[in-house]
């Protein structure tokens, strides 16, 4: 039996490759058609200059030499004003080509001369992505709170409520947007020890301030992901579909005996885990098919489940979101804490997911 060693083979993967590339097809439409991308080029961590006239080219080459190779339609593009030479970066399995630019970029302008940027795009030559609700302060003076389009990473277009406050931005995504989501589109948020929840009491709107129990040093960072993720407990109610899940502890750290809970608005909320069964979780269900829920229990067992509306003060009007950001929400704590869902509570109608930045 003849074995083919992996350099020949790889050898002739990239000559097909270039013979590909140079098809006019591709040539002429790959970089074109390419997907918005929410990167910049400091975050690109493999990265290269390419200076030969057919640098696109080459830049396939350098990502096709890569773990997790992308396929050649899938080149992103980027612009940056700060290089001097045209540049190919590959970060997490995507590859970017990355263009010096010193003038308007046509595509994305409404004026050349004064370099008046289409929507979704901003910065000194309209080279920048609007894909947070960061970039949306970025472009403006004085930003507004309320609702902004912004593009995400595979080119949809998401709506977000944007509250600017002097210390933070907090991003709140609508749940009509929830569908477009992947968990690599959850990139708008930079504070990971905390998350707020703003409820939809009878007449106002209230804030709460969750996080991880400080007896954890080692493990501030909530999980945050759509559906729960691997060591983490799912939810009860599958009927209403995908949610938001902001996890405490992860299974691997809860026993019988384990200090369970969570923080809210300052203060700490614990009890003895029962058992080894290890929920620690706030969730948050579109449910835009408006189902209801097959788990409604509605109960504190050893630890205050609502313990979040407490020390909580109204939101200012400005900051009030509309209806389409509130999420039905379960929250589920234990062995032995206690378990609620909002299409139970009698003085708050729903509640939404915050992210820090």
């Amino acid at each position: 039996m003849a074995f083919i060693s992996m350099e020949k083979v790889k050898g002739v993967f990239i000559f097909l490759l270039v013979t590909l590339v140079s098809a006019s097809s591709i040539k002429i439409g790959f970089y074109e058609l390419s997907r918005f991308s929410v990167m910049t080029y400091s975050q690109l961590i493999t990265k290269t200059s390419l200076y030969n006239v057919k640098s696109k080219i080459h830049c396939v080459i350098f990502c096709s030499q890569q773990n997790n190779f992308i396929s050649p339609s899938e080149i992103y593009p980027l612009y940056d004003p700060t290089i001097s030479t045209n540049a190919c970066g590959f970060y997490q399995g995507k590859c970017y080509y990355i263009q010096n630019v010193s003038s308007c970029i046509k595509e994305r302008s409404i004026d050349l001369t004064t370099c008046q940027c289409k929507p979704y795009f901003y910065g000194q030559f309209c080279h920048r992505i609007i894909s947070s609700c960061k970039d949306v302060s970025e472009s403006k003076v004085n930003p507004v709170n309320g609702v902004y389009s912004v593009i995400l990473d595979n080119g949809n277009i998401i709506q977000l409520f944007c509250d600017f406050q002097p210390d933070r931005i907090i991003s709140f995504i609508s749940k009509y947007s929830f569908v477009n989501l992947t968990n690599a589109d959850l990139y708008f948020y930079s504070n990971q020890s905390n998350v707020i929840m703003r409820q939809d009491w009878i007449s106002e709107q209230r804030d709460a301030i969750l996080g991880q129990l400080s007896m954890y040093p080692d493990y501030q960072n909530l999980k945050i992901s759509i559906n729960a993720p691997v060591d983490y407990n799912p939810t009860t109610n599958g009927i209403l579909g995908d949610y938001l899940y902001v996890g405490f502890l992860k299974n691997s750290l809860i026993s019988s005996g384990t200090t369970n809970g969570y923080a809210a608005n300052g203060n700490q909320y614990t009890f003895p885990n029962c058992g080894t069964t290890g929920n620690s979780y706030f969730a948050f269900y579109p449910n835009l098919e408006a189902k209801q829920p097959t788990d409604r229990r509605n109960y504190s067992g050893s630890v205050d489940m609502f313990a979040w509306s407490k020390n909580t003060k109204p939101i200012e009007l400005n900051q009030q979101l509309p209806d389409e950001f509130f999420y039905i929400t379960e929250i589920h704590f234990g062995g032995c804490g206690g378990y609620t869902v909002s299409t139970e509570w009698s003085h708050i109608g729903s509640s939404s997911l915050g992210l820090i930045t």
